[in-house]
């Protein structure tokens, strides 16, 4: 038989409506829920619903999009804006610092002179290298110097004079002269530790020396304008006739025959036989020249005093005076290539050319005491030497 269970009336639950919930009996839910919307409107919602997966995080933030960076167009266009002339500027920055620093680095490997020690106050009238390394200085009461490491170390060598040496040449790292005063001509075959004295047959002062092999070689100086020739390696000493009465302070040979002296009132003496005669050349000027160098057979520089510098392309036919920038005496000059040159004088003077003297720039030479000669073997090195013993060197 059916049992028949008695059930209680169910009771209606309550409903209360507010704004935005709905309470049904003891549960609240939210009155969108219960209401019917527009199946747009879900659609909307569900899909809104469902979450967007996370987008990855940019490397940089230049190429991050706006929805990442969480800001509007505008915004992200000034910050990419901003990042591009970061980059920029940090380009830019490089730049001027691998500039500075290759700048840095020209500068610290151009070449300057800077002083070397003598060992010596007296007075260093000439300077002559034969290599790199080994070269050879002359002065005041006979002193000869020596080096055999491009000027890192000077030696003073034994002497048999006192008198002033004015000139000195060397033929190789062993041979060598030396010039002076009283007509002294000293010579070394033994790299300066002996020298012996040649006879020049004059009591005159010789204030250059020139060769073009070890045999042949001139001397020129003092008053009534001496030449001394000698053609066996100083073994024996001839005069030969300059044509003047005047002082000849300085000789060079560019081969066995062309050859210039130059001295007091503009004198330019000019051979082309090896010395046999001599022809005076119209230097225009009546200034005391002190030093010739030549280049070749046509190119050739003399400078003197009051700033003077010629020059000459056609031997000596004709000479034209080149701008020195300076009325300080000039007592050396030394030329390395047609364009490459150096000229010292009073107050430590130094001016260099790398156009053939077109143009004459003065170099810093780190003191004021009067320089006397210079001499060159490399664009990138050279030495000159003066009065206090000074001796500076060119190089890195």
């Amino acid at each position: 038989m059916e049992e028949k269970v008695n059930r209680a009336p169910t009771e209606k639950p309550s409903i209360i409506i507010e704004k935005d919930v709905v309470h049904i009996g003891s549960v609240t839910v939210p009155r969108r829920v219960v209401e019917k919307e527009p199946q747009g409107e879900l659609d909307s919602q569900r899909n809104a619903a469902v979450e967007t997966p996370p987008q990855p995080r940019p490397e940089r933030f230049e190429d991050a999009s706006p929805e990442v960076l969480g800001t509007d167009h505008k915004t992200a266009a000034a910050l990419s804006l901003f990042s591009h002339s970061r980059k920029r500027i940090v380009v830019i920055a490089s730049a001027v610092i691998v500039l500075l620093l290759s700048l840095a680095t020209y500068w610290g490997l151009k070449p300057s002179w800077h002083s070397q020690g003598s060992g010596t106050q007296e007075p260093l009238i000439s300077v002559a290298f034969v290599s790199p390394k080994v070269g050879g200085a002359v002065g005041d009461r006979g002193i000869i110097l020596h080096t055999a490491d491009g000027g890192s170390n000077w030696q003073t060598q034994n002497r048999d004079t006192q008198q002033w040496l004015k000139s000195v040449a060397l033929v190789s790292p062993q041979a060598g002269w030396a010039v002076g005063n009283g007509g002294i001509i000293l010579h070394t075959a033994d790299s300066g530790q002996s020298w012996q004295a040649q006879s020049s047959g004059t009591q005159h002062d010789l204030l250059s020396v020139a060769f073009v092999s070890p045999e042949a070689r001139w001397a020129v100086g003092g008053i009534d304008g001496i030449i001394l020739h000698t053609a066996d390696g100083g073994n024996s000493w001839q005069v030969q006739s300059s044509g003047t009465r005047g002082y000849l302070d300085s000789v060079a040979f560019i081969s066995p025959q062309a050859g210039w002296a130059v001295g007091s009132d503009g004198t330019i003496l000019h051979t082309g036989n090896g010395g046999q005669t001599w022809q005076a050349q119209s230097s225009g000027t009546k200034q005391w020249l002190r030093s010739v160098a030549f280049i070749s057979t046509q190119a050739g520089w003399v400078v003197g005093d009051d700033g003077t510098i010629l020059h000459t392309g056609d031997g000596g036919q004709t000479w034209q005076l080149q701008n020195s920038g300076t009325k300080r005496g000039l007592s050396s000059v030394a030329f390395i290539s047609p364009q490459a040159g150096w000229a010292v004088g009073s107050d430590g003077i130094i001016l260099h050319t790398g156009d053939g003297g077109q143009t004459w720039q003065a170099q810093s030479s780190g003191t004021k005491q009067d320089l006397s000669s210079v001499a060159f073997i490399s664009p990138q090195a050279g030495w000159a030497v003066g009065y206090g013993g000074t001796i500076l060197h060119y190089g890195r």
